[in-house]
């Protein structure tokens, strides 16, 4: 199966051209209290808890895009456009799916990974974020975050143990990575923060940041293999699986909640497919 999903990627890449026109596009969202109207008006979205750990919010995921599935038409190829930790949920699934896919056949995350043709990656939370190690640190700082809407949820934290890459390696799906290095939302307080992460003094005072999208350093939305201090857009790293991970665009225009309800944006495609 591996084997012939690589097949299919480098022919859609490199040979098919425009062979698949129109696709089944699914949309799940990041973390957020409220995921209703998350995308707009765009179609075939998926509302979940977004407050649990993803081994508990991971099923609901995939129960609910196999069930946007059954909108499409059968010969449309199946597209995932997550967001943010949306993207993390769908690289657990993907990977879940793609290791037991011979053991165990009928599981839901199997089944999804069977019928998805490949994955765009919106700012994807594939190493968490210093922000959710700040509201996870004590018993305050996950109060305060509660009332504020703000979970610990220590998937989308920097730790080796909880976030995604220490639980889903290969996706075993193509999946296209979308990045940002606008972090001027949030007045710029947030991307200050992250800014600062693994930036030692001296390197801050000298003009070194650690680029990010305002909630995202630049190295979990590139999905690195380990946490490493991005100080440019151009730079690059290894990916979970370079086989499947590509860097697709990137943009310095829209911060990384930015873009949501932008129809075009949100609908980019590799032009070879």
């Amino acid at each position: 199966m591996k084997s012939i999903k690589l097949l299919l990627f480098i022919c859609g890449v490199v040979l098919c051209g425009s062979s698949f026109a129109q696709s089944c596009d699914i949309y799940i969202h990041g973390y957020t209290a409220d995921g209703n109207d998350y995308f707009g008006d765009l179609p075939r979205q998926v509302v979940w808890d977004a407050s649990q750990e993803v081994e508990v919010s991971s099923v609901e995921v995939a129960q609910k895009v196999l069930k946007q599935v059954e909108s499409c038409d059968s010969n449309m190829p199946v597209v995932l456009r997550p967001h943010s930790y949306g993207a993390a949920q769908v690289q657990y699934i993907l990977s879940r799916g793609h290791q037991f896919q011979d053991i165990y056949p009928d599981h839901i995350f199997v089944k999804v990974y069977k019928v998805t043709t490949e994955v765009y990656a919106y700012t994807g939370a594939f190493q968490g974020t210093p922000l959710m190690d700040l509201v996870c640190a004590n018993r305050l700082t996950r109060y305060v975050g509660k009332l504020v809407g703000k979970s610990c949820v220590r998937t989308l934290s920097t730790s080796k143990v909880d976030n995604i890459v220490s639980k889903a390696t290969s996706p075993g799906v193509p999946t296209f990575l979308i990045t940002s290095d606008d972090r001027s939302g949030y007045l710029k307080t947030t991307g200050t923060i992250i800014s600062k992460h693994m930036i030692s003094f001296f390197s801050f005072i000298r003009g070194y940041r650690n680029q990010n999208d305002n909630t995202l350093p630049l190295y979990a939305t590139r999905a690195c293999a380990k946490k490493n201090v991005l100080y440019s857009k151009k730079q690059n790293c290894k990916k979970i699986d370079n086989n499947y991970f590509r860097n697709f665009f990137h943009t310095s225009k829209y911060h990384h909640t930015e873009f949501l309800k932008n129809k075009e944006f949100m609908e980019l495609k590799n032009e070879n497919n």
